[in-house]
């Protein structure tokens, strides 16, 4: 089993990706997008390989962390974001063509992010001075 943890703006994107009831009315406002995927920096621990169970954590090793839910991982696939003044490339499976435009945005909504302009201001805010980042991205169903 493999647990990751995330940013208290994912929970309710993660439920959702889930099926988990959220209990949040929708009044228009909001564009609250399924997350059913993550993406992770290779590290020393190794991440999830398919068939394999994840634990989805928000906030570990913190107070107050919780377990949001159980999924089982479908895929990994290698992922490389090279990031512009403008905007950014993302590249999968070592592909020689980065995703179109239209595939980009599909990419950012499974990632739990409204587009992709959303995601790279993400990107740009958690990962300062960062061009270029080479690591996995870990697509999951619901555990149920």
């Amino acid at each position: 089993m493999v647990a990751y943890s995330f940013k208290q703006r994912f929970v309710v994107p993660i439920r959702l990706g889930l099926g988990m009831t959220v209990g949040i009315v929708d009044d228009g406002t909001q564009r609250l997008k399924p997350k059913r995927q993550t993406i992770r920096a290779i590290g020393k621990r190794r991440h999830a390989r398919p068939g394999e169970t994840l634990q989805l954590y928000c906030g570990m090793r913190q107070p107050g962390c919780f377990l949001i839910g159980a999924a089982i991982c479908t895929d990994t696939r290698a992922v490389k974001i090279v990031l512009s003044d403008t905007d950014f490339q993302i590249i999968l499976n070592n592909s020689a063509i980065g995703l179109l435009p239209s595939e980009i945005r599909r990419f950012a909504q499974a990632d739990g992010f409204d587009d992709e302009h959303d995601m790279l201001d993400f990107w740009r805010e958690e990962h300062p001075g960062l061009d270029v980042f080479e690591g996995i991205v870990c697509e999951w169903r619901p555990a149920a």
